[in-house]
């Protein structure tokens, strides 16, 4: 197990990177350089959210096996695979399209949502039972570094290409790159152990209901929700906004990345340690205040100092990664020990058409909001954004203590 938990911290950082470069900024500049307009983007930008309906349906599969791994790597190295080809294929056979990456983008975020229960709960039998919140820290320490530097180079790489007037070459560059490593991400997940055989559990579709049934559970199931609404709403914007209204190139968003993972890093150490002396609820919390800071900072940031804007990321980077590392601990340790696919995957499938859902409303109130108010209407739906973190402050009071 020893040997499997230092080779899943290599295979974690080159997923880092994959999902990186084919997210984020990265796509939402390949889909403008396609004309696409911001509303698009945000949608196409939120298929990850999207995807995650299938996670209703793997635990039918999942809960059938009792060796899992060779079916989720299958899984894994068709979603990052296709990653990159969402890109590849536009630009080598297609034409400027923007609706050209629609099928393939889709396609890659169904397969991540299918995937996502069944990988979650191998990690989580991975992870030594004592430290957990060390363990985690230093899985998120090592990703931000290499993903942080994959993000510096190819965003020059990108933006010297863009000057060039070869912006074509560089994106087609960037997810060459995607398609590449899913091959290294794949041969890693071989060398990774399972670390015992599942119980076969013939799960039915009512099933999906005892989540919901469960009086522990069903809390966090709703903040889940909450949370991933009030994100959505407006983080679909962020990188249009980075790129069109505060007009920072791709190298500037990567230095910024650079900076929030350095802060990032320092704050996993302490998040780690959190975790370990006050428990997963505690962190959630702050991660939650540390939201609504953060998109406050977004809602206020004027264009004449976007050169602040690295402080107001690593805000929002701290907070994300106090989340993300309470997040599934509170889930796996609040659901039953035996089913567990099926509550990791009828929350996040749950909770991620709930992010979807607030993404569409995003793209129908955004272009309302840019005839009647400044900079395309994108602030504002930033601080609604922080009103609902502040909900979700208020709400982990009904969190069972972990």
């Amino acid at each position: 197990m020893k040997t499997s938990r230092r080779v899943y911290l290599v295979e974690n950082s080159v997923a880092a990177v994959i999902f990186s470069l084919g997210t984020g900024n990265f796509i939402a500049g390949l889909l403008s350089f396609m004309g696409a307009t911001p509303a698009t983007c945000a949608l196409i930008g939120a298929f990850p959210q999207l995807g995650c309906v299938m996670q209703l349906v793997s635990p039918f599969l999942f809960e059938r096996l009792r060796k899992r791994k060779g079916c989720i790597i299958l899984c894994c190295f068709a979603f990052r695979l296709l990653l990159g080809l969402a890109g590849v294929i536009p630009l080598l056979c297609v034409g400027e399209g923007a609706g050209a990456v629609v099928p393939v983008y889709l396609v890659a975020f169904l397969m991540a949502g299918f995937v996502t229960p069944g990988l979650n709960q191998w990690i989580m039998d991975l992870a030594p039972s004592e430290k957990r919140g060390s363990f985690f820290a230093r899985r998120d320490i090592l990703s931000s570094i290499i993903s942080a530097g994959a993000i510096l180079i190819m965003s020059r790489l990108l933006d010297g290409r863009i000057a060039a007037d070869r912006a074509r070459e560089g994106y087609l560059l960037v997810f060459s790159t995607v398609a590449f490593l899913s091959v290294i991400d794949v041969l890693l997940l071989t060398r990774i152990a399972e670390p015992r055989d599942s119980k076969i559990i013939q799960l039915m579709p009512k099933d999906l209901l005892l989540p919901f049934r469960n009086g522990r559970f069903r809390p966090i199931i709703l903040f889940i929700v909450l949370w991933f609404f009030t994100q959505n709403l407006s983080s679909g914007f962020l990188a249009v906004y980075q790129l069109t209204v505060l007009k920072l190139d791709h190298s500037m968003i990567a230095a910024m990345a650079v900076i929030s993972s350095a802060a990032g890093m320092v704050m996993s150490l302490v998040w780690g340690r959190v975790a370990d002396k006050v428990g997963w609820k505690r962190l959630m919390l702050y991660g939650c205040v540390l939201m609504a800071a953060g998109y406050i900072g977004w809602f206020c940031l004027p264009v004449s100092l976007a050169f602040l804007a690295p402080a107001v990321q690593c805000v929002t980077t701290a907070g994300s990664s106090a989340y993300h590392m309470s997040n599934l601990n509170m889930q796996y340790q609040l659901c039953p020990k035996e089913g567990k696919t099926a509550y990791l995957g009828v929350t996040a499938a749950v909770s991620n058409l709930a992010g979807y859902a607030a993404v569409l409303l995003g793209a129908q109130v955004q272009p309302l909001l840019a005839e009647s108010s400044g900079r395309s209407g994108i602030p504002v739906l930033f601080a609604a954004s922080a009103v609902g973190f502040g909900i979700c402050i208020l709400f982990t009071k009904r969190i069972a203590d972990i």
